[in-house]
């Protein structure tokens, strides 16, 4: 009976799981690129400081994560040119963004 009533509520149990991931507070970070980073993750199936359940390999269409990397390496782009980025771990989420890049010169930025 267990088993039975367990199967009954597991389709409700499992649509209740987080359907985002987790975004830290973080100090030492400016709060747009860690945001941009955490969806930069989240997209590839990694919840980068949580345990929540990222979306499927399987299920992931690449057209759309490509426009939001392009979306997001801009937006890294404009952080940059406006100084907003200052601390280490600011430039290490920019360049796990920026290595998404289609192009060398975005590789290159993200190496700099």
């Amino acid at each position: 009976m267990r088993f039975a009533l367990a199967l009954v509520f597991l389709p409700t149990l499992l649509a209740q799981a987080p359907a985002s991931p987790t975004i830290p507070e973080m100090n030492d970070v400016n709060p747009d690129i860690l945001k941009l980073v955490v969806y930069d993750q989240w997209d590839r199936g990694n919840d980068m400081f949580g345990s929540s359940q990222a979306p499927s390999d399987t299920k992931v269409d690449w057209d759309a994560v490509s426009k939001r990397d392009s979306e997001r390496r801009d937006a890294v782009r404009k952080l940059l040119a406006d100084g907003k980025l200052t601390t280490g771990k600011d430039y290490r989420f920019a360049a796990l963004i920026l290595q998404h890049s289609p192009d060398t010169a975005g590789y290159l930025l993200a190496h700099c």
